[in-house]
C-alpha cells in the first residue's frame, strides 16, 4: 500500500520550513517524510503516493522506483522556473499573466529613470529576501541581467497569495512594523530600501486580518494569483502580487493588479497560522487521493 508522503527539500536541519511542514502533516495523520534528491530515502521509494517539493530543482536520483501515478507538487521544471527572475518574468509573459515590467536591456532601463520610473536591479537571478537588489535612483543603474520597472502609485499594497493544489488558500498583505518596533530594530524608515523591500529583515510582516481590499477585490487578486500559479504549474507555494488602487467618492477602486513573482519554498518558521492552513489543505487533499491508481 502506498500511504507516504515525501517532502522534497534542500537540507534535513530542524528549524526550517520543511520541518515544521513535516511535523504538521504528522499531526493530521499523514505519513510525512522529508528527503534529499541526491540520497535514496530509508522509507521505501515504492510507497509513495505524493511528492511535496520544497524548492528543489534538480531530479532525484530515486525518481525512476516512483509509482507512474504519483502526484508531485511541483516539478523541478517549475522550480528552476520559479527560482529564477528572468525566466518565471517570461512564463508569466507567454501565459498573458500581467506581471511587473521587467526587460533585460540597460538603454530600456535607463529611458525607464528617464521617465521618472524607479528601476529594480536583480543582480542577483535567483535571489531572495532582497539579495542581489540595487533601486535606481537612488543608486547608479549597473550592468545587469533582468531590470524591473517598479509599480508604484499613491495607493499600492502588496500581497501574498498561497497556494495548495493550484488553487488559493490564504492570503495576506505587507504590512511595515510600527515606528516604535523599526527605530528600536534601527531600521531607517525613509530609505529607500527598506521602504519598497517589503522582507521581513527591512521591517514588514504578513498580516491577514482587516486587509486593505473589498470582499470583490480580494477575488480579483486571488484569480490573479491562481493565473500566475497555473502558468508555471505551480502546485505549493505563495505568489507575491501588487494592487494599485485610486480614491473616489464611493471609497477606493482598483486599477489593476500585478504579478511580482512566485515562490516554491516560501518561510514557515515564524508563522504557525499559515504553515497550519497549509497543512491542513495539503492532508484534505491526501486523505482524498486515489493511492490504488
Amino acid at each position: 500500500m502506498r500511504d507516504t508522503v515525501f517532502i522534497l527539500c534542500r537540507s534535513k536541519y530542524r528549524n526550517t520550513s520543511s520541518y515544521h511542514l513535516m511535523n504538521e502533516l504528522k499531526a493530521r495523520g499523514i505519513n510525512a517524510y522529508r528527503v534529499l534528491a541526491t540520497r535514496v530515502p530509508r522509507r521505501a521509494v515504492e510507497r509513495c503516493f505524493a511528492v511535496v517539493n520544497w524548492g528543489v530543482s534538480a531530479t532525484p536520483i530515486w525518481a525512476g522506483r516512483l509509482h507512474p501515478s504519483v502526484r508531485w507538487y511541483n516539478s523541478t521544471e517549475t522550480v528552476h522556473l520559479s527560482a529564477n527572475k528572468r525566466l518565471m518574468s517570461q512564463a508569466l509573459a507567454r501565459s498573458a499573466v500581467p506581471h511587473l515590467e521587467t526587460t533585460t536591456s540597460r538603454g530600456v532601463a535607463e529611458q525607464w529613470m528617464g521617465e521618472e520610473h524607479t528601476v529594480v536591479t536583480r543582480t542577483i537571478l535567483t535571489g531572495c529576501r532582497g539579495a542581489g537588489i540595487v533601486l535606481s535612483p537612488p543608486d547608479p543603474l549597473p550592468q545587469a541581467r533582468l531590470y524591473t520597472k517598479l509599480y508604484r502609485g499613491p495607493r499600492t499594497r502588496e500581497y501574498r497569495a498561497y497556494i495548495v493544489g493550484g488553487q488559493v488558500i490564504d492570503l495576506t498583505e505587507k504590512r511595515r512594523w510600527s515606528v516604535e518596533r523599526t527605530d528600536a530594530a534601527g531600521i531607517d524608515r525613509n530609505d529607500p530600501y527598506t521602504k519598497l523591500i517589503r522582507c521581513n529583515g527591512n521591517g514588514w510582516v504578513f498580516a491577514r486580518h482587516n486587509l486593505d481590499a473589498t470582499p470583490a477585490q480580494q477575488a480579483i487578486i486571488r484569480q490573479r494569483a491562481r493565473d500566475a500559479a497555473d502558468s508555471i504549474d505551480l502546485g505549493v507555494g505563495a505568489v507575491d502580487l501588487i494592487a494599485k488602487y485610486s480614491s473616489t467618492a464611493n471609497g477606493r477602486e482598483l486599477l489593476g493588479v500585478v504579478v511580482v513573482e512566485t515562490n516554491t519554498s516560501v518561510s514557515l518558521v515564524g508563522d504557525r497560522n499559515t504553515r497550519s492552513i497549509m497543512a491542513s489543505r495539503l492532508a484534505y487533499e491526501c486523505s482524498v487521493y486515489d493511492r490504488s491508481i
